[in-house]
């Protein structure tokens, strides 16, 4: 997966910093989850860590020649296989949330600003799902991930952003393409998990 990248959006008078996932022969999306943490998982049930397979959650792994198998990632089998990586949802219980492009939601296709879009880069398939982060619990710093589904391609002339509590309209700009947004995904769909110390 290539890098990500960070691009600067002109629209009307200000500037709009995103994270734009950029192409990627996977499909799956740009940047991943806050938390990947894919050896802290644990080292029961394989011999390179990473934990083993639950009922649905399948640890994936590279087959070295040697005969190792270094952990790769978690899929989520009740989802079609979807990679995902454990953070805090956002009913604030970790979970195995699914690997998206991160995005500050504050972009949208109508003047209520209801309605959330997310970018590209112009040409560039968008990732199945869209995370936001909610700003870190000054005492935890827990930061609770919200997920999005990519609906389809938004081809409006204008854009709405909050600045300051208030929807203002701006401009397209031709550098990025529009995608719209499903309601968020309702966490309890995501595998939970708890921390579990080894005697």
């Amino acid at each position: 997966m290539r890098a990500n990248e960070i691009i600067k959006l002109g629209l009307g008078g200000s500037l709009i910093y995103a994270f734009i996932a950029a192409c990627s022969a996977s499909g799956v999306g740009g940047l991943t989850n806050p938390v990947p943490n894919a050896d802290a998982a644990g080292s029961s049930g394989g011999t390179s860590g990473g934990g083993g397979s639950g009922s649905r959650l399948k640890a994936s792994r590279f087959q070295g020649a040697d005969g190792s198998n270094p952990f790769i990632e978690w899929r989520d089998s009740a989802r079609k296989g979807e990679p995902c990586n454990f953070s805090t949802a956002a009913d604030g219980k970790t979970r195995c949330l699914p690997v998206s492009s991160s995005h500050g939601i504050n972009t949208y296709a109508d003047s209520a600003c209801t309605k959330v879009i997310t970018f590209t880069l112009a040409g560039c398939a968008p990732g199945k799902y869209v995370s936001d982060t909610e700003t870190g619990d000054k005492c935890t710093e827990k930061r609770a991930v919200h997920i999005y589904p990519v609906e389809g391609t938004y081809a409006g002339a204008l854009i709405w952003e909050k600045v300051d509590g208030k929807c203002t309209d701006r401009s397209r700009v031709n550098e990025a393409d529009a995608y719209s947004l499903g309601a968020e995904i309702n966490p309890s769909e995501f595998v939970e998990a708890t921390v579990q110390t080894d005697p």
